[in-house]
């Protein structure tokens, strides 16, 4: 990874917007210089200023420059897009990446009228995510084909506040 401190921050998000979620997870784990596998690798926990190479001085250990990639986390992985068109703060999209190599993921998001919360596993031959919707919200779910509600029906209508069990068996 080498785009400098701009392009850091848009990088993941614009990998996903094409389909590379993958990629991006990849890069971001990456036990290997540069990247967040790296700092952990190395012990922090923290943000560091820079991506700097094994035996390099790291300068500042608590910097918000590379802080998009829990935005990152939040609306690629678990899926979560508050207010996704700019048109209606009570609108949500919901649209995971099933990351190869993860089995679980979850992610919130504190939006005025309550959590809007996404949760997903993989079950040996399924995958199965639930929703928490606050009430006065409504939205949609983008997601492959396959995916049924566990109730019933398909995953095409509109979502309202509840809470939701979707499946997708393999």
């Amino acid at each position: 990874m080498d785009t400098g401190i701009l392009g850091a921050r848009v990088i993941f998000h614009v990998l996903s917007e094409f389909g590379e979620s993958d990629l991006a997870y990849k890069m971001i784990t990456q036990p290997t210089f540069p990247s967040y596998g790296n700092w952990v690798a190395r012990g922090a926990t923290s943000l560091w200023e820079e991506f700097q190479p094994e035996g390099s001085g790291v300068y500042s250990r608590n910097h918000h420059f590379f802080g998009d990639i829990s935005g990152w986390f939040i609306k690629n992985i678990a899926g979560i897009q508050y207010n996704p068109f700019g048109k209606n703060h009570n609108e949500i999209l919901i649209a995971p990446s099933f990351i190869q190599g993860m089995d679980f993921a979850e992610g919130f998001h504190i939006a005025p009228e309550g959590k809007i919360e996404v949760k997903w596993r993989r079950e040996s031959e399924s995958i199965v995510m639930e929703l928490l919707i606050p009430d006065g919200y409504f939205g949609s779910i983008l997601l492959e084909r396959d995916w049924v509600f566990k109730d019933g029906g398909d995953t095409s209508k509109t979502l309202s506040g509840g809470t939701y069990e979707i499946l997708r068996a393999f």
